[in-house]
This record gives C-alpha cells, structure tokens and sequence, in this order.
C-alpha cells in the first residue's frame, strides 16, 4: 500500500507584524508584483524567517519588523503592503494532506 501526501504552506499570518509569515503571496494589496528580495542589499538573510532572503524569493515578508505589517518591494526603492489574513486558531504552518 502506497501513502501519498503533500505538504502545504498556510497563507496566514500568526501575529499583527506578520514577522514569521512563510506563505506564498508575492502581490501587494492593489495587487502590484513584488520584486525578488535578493535583488535588494538593504536586506540581511538573518531577517527573513527561511534565514535567506533568496529563498524568500518575491514573497511578502516583514524582514524589518515594520509595524504596518508584511510588505516587498515593487521597484529599487519603493515599497507597497501586503494584506494577509490572520491564522485564527490553527497552530500550525504546515498542513499535511493524505491521498
């Protein structure tokens, strides 16, 4: 008997700053692309919750604690917010499917 599974990332936030958000969205709130974090040098890869911001890719992260929440980049210098919805009570980040 063969068990399948896929592994599935939340796209919620835990807390208000979003500091630990791993999800998927790579559009702001009016729905502008963000650009690929690794492109920016203001940036560490110790702010990023993956501890690399290139593997972050274009996702909306909050690598600098901002108090408006998760944002990214959407040219060389300027930045748009994100909206991603709380978590509620599911504990988890990951969530795990069986076929």
């Amino acid at each position: 008997m063969e068990i399948k599974f896929t592994l599935s990332v939340l796209e919620c936030k835990r807390d208000v700053h979003g500091r630990a958000y791993m999800g998927l969205q790579n559009t702001t709130r009016v729905g502008s692309p963000c650009r690929p974090w690794a492109e920016s040098s203001l940036e560490q890869d110790a702010d990023f919750p993956e501890r690399n911001k290139t593997a972050a890719r274009n996702f909306c992260r909050n690598p600098n604690a901002d108090a408006k929440g998760l944002w990214c980049y959407i040219s060389e210098s300027d930045i748009e917010y994100c909206d991603v919805q709380f978590c509620g009570k599911i504990n988890s980040y990951l969530l795990i499917r069986y076929m």
